[in-house]
């Protein structure tokens, strides 16, 4: 039986994610792993080409953690029921992986990719954006044709609001939230906000 790599993809990934939760993107590069875990450039740069793949894979990754969770909690048979599970997944999940969350509350593609993203990693990217629309398409039709920005500020925006904060001192959101954020979930699902047009 052959031994196993002593740098596998996620030791790699995961000293460029702490590059980057300590250093900021320009801090995230290959040379950067090689010294931070004195592993031969050779192996690092078998697995990623070069600094953009790396650190798009980063950010694929704690995307593929997070919606492993996402569906599940939505599947629930009432609509208001998996809105909310959908957003206390968001907290839940960030309580139990802290640095991936990091990843994805506190930075945007464009910021560890501001050519854009590498061809071969597209589709995936790609990928992942359709799974997230399909979900929140699929509850909207659940929903009875919710409103699509009610529908994300209830089940995206408000969740990223509450953990953000936290997760920006170092700390995992609090569980105090939990409460807060459900009640504006069923609220904003609950009520329909309208509009009235103001007569000239």
């Amino acid at each position: 039986m052959g031994r196993a790599p002593r740098f596998d993809a996620d030791t790699l990934l995961d000293a460029a994610r702490e590059l980057l939760l300590t250093r900021g993107p320009a801090g995230l590069t290959v040379q950067g792993v090689v010294t931070a875990l004195g592993a031969p450039s050779g192996s690092v740069y078998y697995r990623f080409a070069n600094r953009d793949l790396l650190a798009a894979e980063v950010w694929l990754r704690a995307v593929q953690r997070f919606q492993a969770g996402l569906a599940p909690a939505i599947g629930v048979p009432d609509p208001i029921e998996a809105a909310v599970r959908g957003a206390l997944h968001v907290l839940e999940w960030s309580r139990a992986n802290r640095a991936d969350a990091s990843v994805l509350m506190l930075y945007r593609p464009r910021d560890l990719l501001p050519d854009g993203w590498p061809t071969a990693v597209r589709p995936r990217n790609d990928a992942q954006l359709a799974r997230v629309s399909a979900v929140l398409s699929d509850l909207a039709r659940r929903l009875g044709d919710a409103d699509p920005l009610r529908l994300r500020f209830a089940v995206v925006d408000v969740p990223y609001a509450a953990v953000r904060p936290a997760l920006l001192r170092g700390n995992p959101p609090e569980s105090a939230l939990d409460d807060l954020v459900e009640a504006t979930v069923r609220t904003t699902l609950a009520h329909p906000t309208t509009t009235t047009q103001e007569e000239p």
